[in-house]
């Protein structure tokens, strides 16, 4: 299985944009049918979730161990 997941697994990096405020390069990982980025920005760490080419209508996220939060991906 877990070769399986790596073979597939798509990983892609994009430079960072200092005059924007980008702290880091903006790095994208494709799995699960899923596109997840991040990048550390001045003031904040962005994530970003794509879930368009799944059926996929609500996205649980927790962070730093602070429950689950539903959020529509419509």
């Amino acid at each position: 299985m877990c070769a399986e997941v790596l073979a597939r697994l798509n990983l892609r990096v994009y430079p960072g944009d200092a005059t924007a405020g980008d702290r880091t390069a903006y790095v994208v990982l494709d799995v699960h049918g899923v596109s997840i980025g991040v990048k550390r920005r001045a003031g904040d760490l962005y994530l970003h979730a794509d879930t368009t080419e799944t059926p996929d209508e609500v996205i649980a996220f927790e962070i730093n161990g602070g429950g689950e939060i539903d959020h529509p991906t419509r």
